[in-house]
């Protein structure tokens, strides 16, 4: 399976070359929005933006990536969004009163591919401390993933330096969090502590018709994490 989500990274950055180069096979549809003309597009393209790529205003063919976000503070300097940003939280115990390890969270926005071939909505809560880091998927922003058996899990990564990372997980029966083995978490921490977007590949093994994919903007990640180390 990670070689089959490596191959998706080759994939992609191939269609994006051949979409800029190759000249547009689709047919302009008619004013009723039935059948198409015989008439082949001749693109009119937008100006590619950071979060949607270069598009054909007639034909809504893609061509190339978004921009990606440029953040500062947690606040991108192209478009002016405020992205996910990074806070620190706290274990309570009600019991005695007293607070726990400090851990760092964020929540993310994504895809998840079915078996149909349909993209769908998918949200991410993450959760980052000195010895751990996990996910939450929500199928349609509100749907747990869930898993009924023991179930590994192929994490690819493409950190803020475009390198490409194959790393590992688990997600035990019945739970819906996955963490990352231990022996991959110092690659994603160094990923995380430099500027830019990082973004996550994830396949589960008792859903192997499902691929999950999201961002994370590092923002202030480096900052709060020296104070939880």
């Amino acid at each position: 399976m990670k070689k089959f989500l490596s191959l998706l990274f080759a994939l992609s950055l191939c269609f994006s070359f051949s979409l800029t180069s190759a000249g547009c096979g689709n047919l302009l549809k008619n004013e009723n929005n039935s059948d198409s003309s015989n008439s082949v597009c001749s693109h009119i393209w937008s100006y590619p933006e950071c979060e949607t790529p270069q598009t054909c205003s007639l034909c809504g063919e893609i061509s190339g990536e978004a921009y990606g976000h440029v953040t500062v503070n947690g606040a991108c300097q192209r478009c002016g969004k405020t992205l996910n940003l990074w806070s620190i939280s706290n274990t309570f115990n009600p019991l005695t009163g007293s607070f726990g390890n400090k851990y760092l969270t964020t929540q993310a926005s994504g895809t998840f591919l079915t078996s149909a071939n349909l993209l769908s909505k998918l949200t991410v809560s993450v959760r980052v401390d000195a010895n751990s880091i996990s996910f939450t998927l929500y199928e349609q922003g509100s749907f747990l993933v869930i898993s009924t058996t023991d179930s590994t899990c192929d994490i690819s990564i493409r950190d803020t330096e475009k390198n490409i990372h194959n790393l590992s997980g688990t997600m035990n029966a019945n739970s819906v969090t996955i963490n990352v083995d231990s022996t991959d978490i110092p690659t994603i921490l160094t990923a995380l502590k430099k500027p830019g977007t990082v973004r996550f590949y994830l396949a589960i093994s008792s859903k192997p018709s499902n691929f999950y994919e999201f961002s994370l903007e590092t923002n202030n990640f480096a900052e709060l994490y020296s104070e939880i180390e």
